[in-house]
């Protein structure tokens, strides 16, 4: 979310290839962590159908991205110039990322197997 703040609001050059870096860094540690995530939220007998859900959030948000991305630019760049219209598409990948966030808050585990060391709603 940092990342895409900095992208937002940088008007110099070398800001924008600071973002980039840090672009990598984040996505990169949100990939390696998802699936021990996922393996932490879910029962053990439901690990199956977890990982099927997750494969399909994944293609999905692969397609959904680019044309919020997409239509955001062409509906804002009808009342503003290009680069308000940039903006305007990443402050929109800003609330997707968000939103993400507080569905993620949600969905913390609640209780705990000792048995296992699982943890499961």
């Amino acid at each position: 979310m940092a990342a895409l703040v900095l992208a937002m609001f940088s008007v110099q050059r070398k800001l924008f290839w600071f973002t980039g870096p840090l672009f990598g860094l984040g996505f990169g540690g949100i990939w390696t962590v998802s699936r021990a995530y996922v393996l932490e939220l879910c029962h053990p007998e439901e690990r199956a159908q977890m990982f099927a859900f997750y494969g399909f959030v994944t293609r999905s948000s692969a397609i959904l991205g680019p044309f919020i991305w997409a239509t955001t630019f062409d509906l804002s760049s009808l009342i503003m110039d290009e680069r308000k219209s940039y903006r305007m598409a990443i402050a929109a990948m800003l609330l997707l990322m968000i939103l993400g966030f507080w569905i993620l808050l949600k969905a913390r585990p609640k209780t705990e197997n000792r048995l296992l060391g699982n943890r499961y709603f």
